[in-house]
C-alpha cells in the first residue's frame, strides 16, 4: 500500500496522506482509527502528530460518516469548510484537504485524508478523480492483505487446534482436561482471568477457576453456587451461541462472583456436546471492548475441542465407574457363597456400597419371622445405633410406604420437600437425601436397604438404579447368611443337646445331671441367666437349683407359685417368652438388670418337675427358636430324670425281679430294651461278644473311642483294636480268666482305626446262662489317656527330684562316714564338703518349695513396688566377693536413677540372683560378666530392663529350647561338675510370668552368653 500513497502524494503534491480504518466505538457508534501514515519529506514541510482516531458524532462530521459511507468525496480550502471542519483542521495546522472513502468487498472500509497544510487550495477534477482511482487501487491491496492476513489467521488456528487438540486428548481425566485446556488458553488469546463452568450433573455444577484469580479456592466455591443461576449461561443454554459483551456493567443477568470484581470486558462459548450444551468457556479482561470477532473465531472451535474431550473424560470415568460397580458387585456376589456370620455380611455389604455410592449413614431394616415387621437389623454412620432401632420401630411400617406400588426402590432428592418423610430425632443428625431399595429374594420382601446424605440433592434416579442393583444382590446375600446361621445355629442346638445327652447318659444323680446341663447350656448359648428351677409340692414356692447360673440375688430364694414368669409357666404348663420386661403382665423383678426372660416348663410323666429359665439384659433377645430349643432340652433332661429314677427303682426291684423272671418275661424284655437306651448313651465304650469274641453290638461310645463304624466292629474280633505295646502275658491272663467264668481287669494300649494309641481300663464280664455256661462277654473300657500322661508326668518329675536329692545326700553320707574314720588333719576339708552338699540340698529343697508357692498361692490384689536401683547394688555388693575369688571382672552400669518396679522384693531377689549366679558360675576364671540396666519407653508402658552378660562357655543352640525347662542341666554344666538344680531360670520364667515380664537369651558357645529380663514400672 505504501508505493500506492507516495505516488498519489507525489501527483496531489500534498504534505500529508493518513488511511483510516472503521471500528465500532465504546457507545456503538462508528469511529475510525489511521493504519498509516505518509508525510513529504522537505525540510519545508511541517512535521505535525498524526490523526490517531476520529469520533464522527463527537466531533460533529456526522456528515462525514454519512457522505463517504454513501461512496462520496469531502475536499475543499479551510475556509469554505463546516466549523467542525474547520476545527478539525486548525488543531492539526491543516489548509485544505481531500478524503476519499475506501470499500472493501461492498462494505464501506474507511478512507483515505489527503491535507496541505502550506496553503489553501481547490482540488481539481483531475486531482480528485486520481484520488478516487488511489483509493480504488487500495481497495484491492487492502483485500489482498486482508486474504493473506487471513490465510495466515487459518493457518496459525488449525496449528493451534492441532496442538490444543493433542494437549486435551493427553487425559482422560475430566479435571485435569480443564486445567490443561486453560493454561493453553494463554497462548492464544489475550486474557486477564479464564474458567470453564460445566452444567449441573448428577446434582451439581463444577466450576474450575483456572488462570487470574487472586484466590482459586474460593472463587471456585462462590461460583459453583452462583452460576447456577446466572441468566446469561441459561442465554446460552438457550440459543446455543457465544455471547460477547464489551462491558459487563451493562449486561443484562451479569452475576458477579466474589473474586472476579476486576472483569470488564467479557466472553463466553457454549460448550456443546452432541447438540447439548454441557458447559461454558468463559474469559475476561479489565478493559473495555477487549474482545472481537477475530478472538471469537479462535474461541469457538477451541471450545469445541474442550466439549470434546470432556465428553471423553466422561465417557472414559463412566467406563471405569461401570467397570468398578460390576467389580464391587462381583464381591458382593462372592458373599452369596461366604461362610460369614449374618453380622459379617452386613458390615461387608456397607463397605462394598461405599464403594458405589456415598453415604453419610446407612441402615438394612429385614422382615421379622415372628410379627413380619421390620426390625433395625445392621446401620452404619448414626450417633446412637440403639435410637435408630428405636425410633425404626416407632414407625413400623412406614418405610414401605414410601415405595410406589410398582417400584422397587426411590429417590427422594430432597427430604424436606416430601410429605411421606418422618424426620429422625435431632440426636441422629439430619437426612436430607434419600435412596431406599426393596430387598426381595424369589419375589419375596425380606427387608429394606436405606442410604442417607446430610446434603440435599445429593442422590438421583442414576444412584437409585445402582443401589438398586447392588440390593439385588446383597439381598440375596443377606438370605443365605441368615439361612446359613440358621443352620449353623440350629446344628448347634443338635450338638448342644447332644452333648447334654452324653453327659446325662449315664448320670443317676438328678442333682448332677441338672447342674452339668447347665454349665453345657451357659457355656454356649445363654451366658447371663440360665438355670432349672424346681417345685416344692409340699410347700408350693419355686425354688432355683444350687447350680443356677448368673444371678447372686437369686439363690437362696424361694418364689410363691403364683409370682413372675416362672410361677406362671409352672401353674399354666405352658412356654411363657418376654420380649420386654416393662410391659409384661406376669414378670416379677428378681434381677435388675433383666430386659428379657423366657421359661419353659419341665415335665416328667406329664406332672410338673420346675421349669426352665433364661433372662438377658437385652431387650428382644429371644426367639420362637429359643422356645423350640428349651422345650426340646426339657424333653430330654425329663428323660434323663425320669431315667435317674428308673434306675433307683431297678436297683430296688433287683432281686425281686430276679426271683420272678418267668413270670415277668415281658417286663425284662421290657427293662432290656432300657438297659440298650442306658447302653447306646453311656459315655464309656461297651461291647457284646460271642465265646469266639466275634463282636455282636457295640455302642456310640465306643464308636467315637476307636473311630469305627458300628457296622466295621460288628462281626470283628476285639484284635482290630490290639497294638503291639500290650504284653502278651496280659492277653493269656485275660483269657485265663474269664473263660473260667471271672471278671477280668486291666490296662490296654489299643489302637484307633488311623492309627493312633491310646491306654483303656477294661473290664470284661462272662455272660452265663442258667446252666452257668458261658454265652457272651460283656467288655466295658474306658479312655485313661490322659491319667496315663498324667501318670508319666509325675513319675518324671518323682525320678528327676530323686537324682537331684541323692547326689548332695550320698555326698553327706560319705564325708559323715570320712569324719568319723579318716585323718583329723582332713576334717575341715571334709566339712567344707558337708556344708556344700547341704546348701546343695538347701538349694534344691528351697527351689522347689519356690517354685511351689509361686504356682499355689494367690496373687496379690494390690502390687508392691521395688527400689530396683537399690537391690542392683545390693547384690552386686554380695557377688562381688565369689567374683573376685575367681578373678572374673565384675561391673555394674546404670543410669542415676531407675524408676520402681511393679515385681514384689523377694521375687526380684531371686531374679537377680539367679541370673548372676549362672552368669559366675559358668564363667571360668579371668573372664568377665557385666550387669547393666535402663528403662525403654513403649506404646502402652515403660518398662525396666536389666541385662546380664558374660563371657563364659556359652549355651549350644540345640539346648536352647530347654532352658527354662525344670531340671535341666545342659551338658557342658554335667561335665565340668558345676553344681546346680536345674531350677534357676524355671523360677526366673515364671516370677516373670507372674508380673507380666519377659526373659530373652542370646549365646553362643564359647563366646558367651546374655539374659536380659523385662519389667513393668510403677506409676
Amino acid at each position: 500500500m505504501f508505493p500506492v500513497i507516495s505516488r498519489l502524494a507525489r501527483t496531489l503534491n500534498v504534505d500529508y496522506i493518513t488511511l483510516f480504518e472503521n471500528s465500532a466505538a465504546r457507545d456503538g457508534q462508528i469511529a475510525t482509527a489511521h493504519r498509516s501514515q505518509w508525510h513529504a519529506a522537505s525540510d519545508d514541510s511541517p512535521h505535525l502528530a498524526a490523526i490517531t482516531a476520529i469520533a464522527f458524532q463527537e466531533e460533529g462530521l456526522t456528515h462525514w460518516r454519512d457522505l463517504l459511507a454513501a461512496g462520496e468525496l469531502i475536499h475543499g480550502s479551510i475556509g469554505a469548510l463546516s466549523l467542525a471542519e474547520q476545527a478539525l483542521l486548525k488543531r492539526h495546522d491543516m489548509q485544505a484537504i481531500a478524503v476519499a472513502p475506501i470499500f472493501v468487498n461492498n462494505s464501506w472500509w474507511g478512507f483515505i485524508l489527503c491535507n496541505d497544510c502550506r496553503q489553501e487550495r481547490e482540488w481539481s477534477s483531475v486531482e480528485l478523480e486520481f484520488l478516487r482511482l488511489a483509493a480504488d487501487l487500495l481497495e484491492a491491496k487492502i483485500e489482498n492483505v486482508r486474504l493473506r492476513e487471513s490465510e495466515r489467521r487459518a493457518h496459525e488456528r488449525a496449528e493451534v487446534l492441532r496442538e490444543f487438540s493433542r494437549i486435551v486428548a493427553s487425559s482422560l481425566d475430566h479435571k485435569e482436561v480443564l486445567r490443561r485446556s486453560l493454561k493453553h488458553l494463554s497462548r492464544v488469546l489475550l486474557f486477564d482471568s479464564a474458567s470453564i463452568y460445566l452444567l449441573p450433573r448428577e446434582g451439581r455444577g463444577e466450576f474450575l477457576a483456572g488462570i487470574g484469580f487472586d484466590d482459586e479456592e474460593a472463587t471456585t466455591r462462590a461460583a459453583e453456587n452462583l452460576l447456577k443461576e446466572s441468566q446469561v449461561i441459561q442465554e446460552m443454554a438457550r440459543t446455543m451461541q457465544p455471547i460477547v459483551s464489551a462491558d459487563v456493567r451493562t449486561l443484562d443477568g451479569w452475576i458477579w462472583v466474589p473474586g472476579a470484581e476486576h472483569v470488564r470486558s467479557f466472553m463466553s462459548i457454549p460448550l456443546v456436546a452432541h447438540d447439548v450444551m454441557i458447559g461454558a468457556l468463559m474469559l475476561d479482561n479489565r478493559q473495555i471492548n477487549s474482545y472481537h470477532d477475530t478472538d471469537l473465531e479462535m474461541a469457538v472451535p477451541l471450545a469445541r475441542q474442550i466439549a470434546i474431550s470432556i465428553e471423553n473424560a466422561w465417557l472414559f470415568e463412566a467406563t471405569q465407574q461401570q467397570l468398578h460397580w460390576a467389580k464391587t458387585f462381583q464381591k458382593v456376589g462372592a458373599l452369596l457363597t461366604s461362610r460369614l456370620s449374618l453380622t459379617e455380611v452386613y458390615e461387608n455389604i456397607f463397605d462394598l456400597l461405599a464403594q458405589v455410592v456415598a453415604y453419610d449413614s446407612v441402615s438394612i431394616q429385614t422382615v421379622q419371622e415372628d410379627n413380619q415387621l421390620l426390625a433395625m437389623a445392621a446401620a452404619r454412620g448414626f450417633s446412637s445405633r440403639e435410637k435408630a432401632r428405636d425410633f425404626l420401630a416407632s414407625i413400623e411400617q412406614h418405610s414401605l410406604r414410601r415405595f410406589p406400588a410398582d417400584s422397587l426402590w426411590r429417590v427422594i432428592p430432597d427430604t424436606e420437600k416430601d410429605p411421606t418423610w418422618l424426620p429422625l430425632p435431632a440426636v441422629l443428625g439430619p437426612i436430607h437425601s434419600w435412596i431406599g431399595a426393596l430387598l426381595m429374594v424369589k419375589g419375596r420382601l425380606i427387608g429394606i436397604l436405606n442410604v442417607d446424605s446430610a446434603t440435599p440433592n445429593r442422590y438421583n434416579d442414576d444412584m437409585g438404579e445402582t443401589v438398586a442393583a447392588f440390593a439385588n444382590q446383597a439381598a440375596v446375600a443377606i438370605e443365605n447368611a441368615r439361612l446359613y446361621e440358621k443352620t449353623r445355629q440350629h446344628a448347634n442346638e443338635l450338638e448342644i443337646l447332644h452333648q447334654v445327652a452324653v453327659q446325662t447318659a449315664a448320670l443317676v444323680d438328678v442333682d448332677e445331671l441338672i447342674r452339668q446341663t447347665t454349665e453345657t447350656i451357659t457355656g454356649s448359648l445363654y451366658p447371663e441367666h440360665f438355670g432349672f428351677v424346681l417345685l416344692d409340692e409340699q410347700a408350693q414356692t419355686l425354688v432355683p437349683h444350687f447350680s443356677y447360673h448368673g444371678a447372686s440375688e437369686i439363690h437362696g430364694l424361694s418364689v410363691p407359685v403364683d409370682k413372675g414368669v416362672v410361677g406362671h409357666v409352672a401353674q399354666t404348663g405352658a412356654m411363657w417368652l418376654v420380649q420386654d420386661t416393662e410391659n409384661d403382665l406376669y414378670y416379677n423383678n428378681v434381677v435388675a438388670s433383666t430386659r428379657s426372660e423366657i421359661a419353659v416348663p419341665l415335665m416328667v410323666k406329664g406332672q410338673i418337675f420346675g421349669v426352665i429359665n433364661a433372662e438377658s439384659s437385652r431387650e428382644d433377645a429371644f426367639s420362637s427358636s429359643d422356645a423350640r430349643f428349651l422345650l426340646t432340652l426339657a424333653g430330654q433332661v425329663a428323660v434323663a430324670i425320669e431315667r435317674a429314677r428308673l434306675y433307683e427303682a431297678l436297683q430296688q426291684h433287683a432281686h425281686e425281679l430276679s426271683r420272678e423272671v418267668a413270670a415277668r418275661t415281658a417286663e425284662l424284655r421290657t427293662e432290656r430294651d432300657r438297659s440298650l437306651a442306658i447302653l447306646e448313651s453311656a459315655g464309656e465304650g461297651i461291647f457284646l461278644t460271642d465265646i469266639e469274641g466275634n463282636i455282636l453290638y457295640a455302642n456310640p461310645a465306643m464308636e467315637r473311642q476307636s473311630g469305627y463304624t458300628r457296622d466295621e466292629l460288628l462281626n470283628q474280633n476285639p484284635r482290630v483294636l490290639q497294638s503291639d505295646r500290650t504284653p502278651l502275658a496280659n492277653f493269656h491272663d485275660l483269657w485265663r480268666t474269664i473263660l473260667k467264668g471271672q471278671k477280668w481287669a486291666g490296662e490296654l494300649v489299643n489302637q484307633r482305626k488311623d492309627g493312633a494309641l491310646y491306654d483303656v481300663a477294661l473290664m470284661i464280664t462272662p455272660i452265663l446262662d442258667a446252666d452257668g455256661k458261658i454265652v457272651n462277654f460283656v467288655s466295658v473300657q474306658s479312655d485313661i489317656s490322659r491319667l496315663k500322661e498324667v501318670e508319666r508326668l509325675k513319675t518324671k518329675f518323682v525320678s528327676n527330684v530323686s537324682h537331684e536329692l541323692r547326689t548332695p545326700l550320698t555326698n553327706i553320707t560319705t564325708y559323715l562316714t570320712l569324719l568319723e574314720r579318716g585323718p583329723v588333719e582332713r576334717r575341715e576339708r571334709y566339712m567344707e564338703a558337708l556344708r556344700q552338699a547341704t546348701q546343695r540340698l538347701t538349694r534344691l529343697i528351697q527351689d522347689l518349695l519356690d517354685l511351689s508357692r509361686l504356682e499355689t498361692e494367690p496373687f496379690p490384689e494390690a502390687l508392691v513396688s521395688s527400689d530396683l536401683s537399690s537391690l542392683l547394688l545390693v547384690h552386686f555388693e554380695s557377688f562381688a566377693v565369689q567374683a573376685d575369688a575367681k578373678h572374673i571382672r565384675f561391673k555394674l552400669d546404670m543410669p542415676p536413677s531407675l524408676p520402681y518396679v511393679l515385681v514384689e522384693k523377694h521375687h526380684l531377689g531371686q531374679l537377680l540372683r539367679n541370673l548372676l549366679g549362672n552368669a559366675l558360675a559358668f564363667t571360668l576364671d579371668g573372664g568377665e560378666v557385666i550387669m547393666t540396666a535402663g528403662v525403654e519407653a513403649s506404646v502402652l508402658q515403660p518398662a525396666a530392663w536389666v541385662k546380664v552378660a558374660d563371657t563364659g562357655i556359652g549355651i549350644p543352640a540345640e539346648e536352647m529350647a530347654h532352658l527354662f525347662d525344670r531340671f535341666f542341666r545342659g551338658q557342658a554344666a554335667q561335665e565340668m561338675g558345676i553344681p546346680g538344680t536345674g531350677l534357676g531360670l524355671a523360677i526366673c520364667a515364671e516370677i516373670l510370668d507372674r508380673y507380666g515380664g519377659r526373659i530373652e537369651v542370646k549365646s553362643e558357645p564359647g563366646v558367651g552368653s546374655q539374659f536380659k529380663i523385662w519389667l513393668p514400672v510403677a506409676e
